[in-house]
């Protein structure tokens, strides 16, 4: 009599076909998380290359404006526009690492700072960008307190928040809405996020009255590579980025959504009492030289031009090369005609590390500083292993340029002094 009992080994096979399934599905998961780990990878290796050139062509652009602030003197007219297109400089200095930062562990560089101004410019830029159906409101509190922060990433964040908003309410009027202000977190409040400890915050709310996400959309929003946007409009790493630096800057995020009734993001970064880090004119208290030697070597002649403009103006004897072979040969004929040496890392025919290590050799004693734009696994500590001096990273400033050769020359002989770029 049939019971419904299936024989044992048919059990077996059953038991056998379910794991292989599983097994199956398991093996499907790795291998999309493998395709996106080398798609990512791949990224960051161009991103890699392109950050080389970009450097060098945003390190002329840098440099001759700085050239140019020095030439304009006192027409502040003239000062103000150039002022203006170095704050765009610093900010494409900084997003290009930011780029790096997905193919390299870059250091998060934070400091002592008010969100204010960033918000501001933000706001500012995506006025210009968001289209005319999207009202923009903003209620920015300037008695919110200074926060320990990469004011690049909190760049980047903002600016994913409101693109966000604005595809969310992509045809219809909308309004986004940008908070700054400055809250207490009771433990109440502190106890709805794992991430909240109770106490002062400062405050970033982005409001939309867009379409909203319902429970299971929002559950997975900080997922990396999640997206409700179709091909080609987004890669879904926006929100995770947002998630990854708040975490970076001990903060938290809580997202209020339904559909039909907008979104609300509320960051909240601890309050850090300490006085703002103030930033001194490029122009002024700038350590000039007293006529040494300087070999410059880049394989871009306009940073070489630039190099030669700004240490001339500082008292500096100069001579540039971009052909490294060239420059040893000069060097091995007048060995004691330098006091320094700069050298880009990635140069054809000899990198700065060769050339550097042949200079020695001859002139063990020689400060020789390496600079590059995408340094890969160099660092300063492997340079300074190789009995080179420093590895500064571009594009670099006067103020950085003339520093770490004051700095260079200053030294006694062996290592420089740990310096912060």
């Amino acid at each position: 009599m049939d019971t419904g009992t299936p024989l044992p080994e048919h059990h077996d096979r059953i038991v056998a076909v379910k794991r292989i399934e599983a097994m199956m599905r398991e093996r499907n998961k790795l291998e999309i998380q493998l395709r996106q780990s080398q798609k990512m990878e791949a990224i960051g290796t161009l991103a890699g290359g392109i950050a080389h050139d970009f450097n060098n062509i945003l390190g002329a652009i840098i440099a001759f404006t700085e050239l140019a602030r020095l030439d304009a003197g006192d027409n502040q007219a003239v000062q103000d526009c150039l002022k203006q297109v170095l704050k765009a400089g610093d900010r494409a200095k900084g997003l290009v690492q930011q780029i790096l930062s997905f193919s390299r562990q870059n250091k998060v560089e934070r400091r002592v700072v008010l969100l204010q101004p960033i918000v501001k410019e933000v706001l500012k830029l995506m006025g210009s960008t968001l289209p005319a159906s999207i009202e923009v409101g903003s209620d920015i509190r300037p008695d919110a307190g200074t926060v320990l922060a990469d004011t690049t990433q909190i760049h980047q964040v903002l600016v994913n928040l409101c693109t966000n908003a604005a595809h969310a309410m992509r045809g219809q009027n909308g309004r986004l809405e940008v908070r700054l202000d400055e809250t207490q977190v009771d433990e109440a409040l502190a106890h709805t996020q794992p991430d909240l400890r109770p106490g002062k915050y400062v405050r970033l709310t982005v409001s939309d009255n867009g379409h909203g996400m319902d429970a299971a959309t929002l559950s997975r929003i900080f997922e990396p590579f999640f997206t409700t946007k179709g091909p080609g409009e987004g890669t879904g790493l926006g929100l995770s980025v947002v998630h990854g630096i708040m975490q970076d800057h001990e903060g938290a995020i809580q997202v209020a959504s339904q559909p039909g009734c907008g979104t609300v993001f509320q960051l909240f970064f601890p309050l850090h009492l300490a006085a703002l880090e103030t930033k001194v004119d490029s122009r002024l208290d700038l350590p000039a030289g007293s006529g040494q030697r300087v070999l410059y070597v880049d394989d871009e002649p306009a940073l070489c031009l630039a190099a030669e403009g700004i240490l001339k103006k500082f008292n500096y004897r100069v001579t540039t090369y971009t052909e490294p072979l060239f420059a040893l040969e000069h060097f091995l004929r007048e060995p004691a005609s330098f006091d320094v040496v700069l050298a880009d890392l990635n140069m054809p025919g000899l990198t700065g590390v060769e050339l550097g290590r042949e200079i020695l050799v001859v002139r063990p004693e020689i400060p020789v500083l390496l600079i590059s734009g995408f340094s890969g696994t160099w660092n300063q500590e492997k340079v300074r292993s190789l009995g080179l001096r420093d590895l500064i990273v571009k594009p670099i400033s006067s103020s950085v340029l003339l520093q770490a050769i004051h700095e260079a020359l200053m030294a006694p002989d062996g290592m420089a002094n740990p310096r912060r770029i």
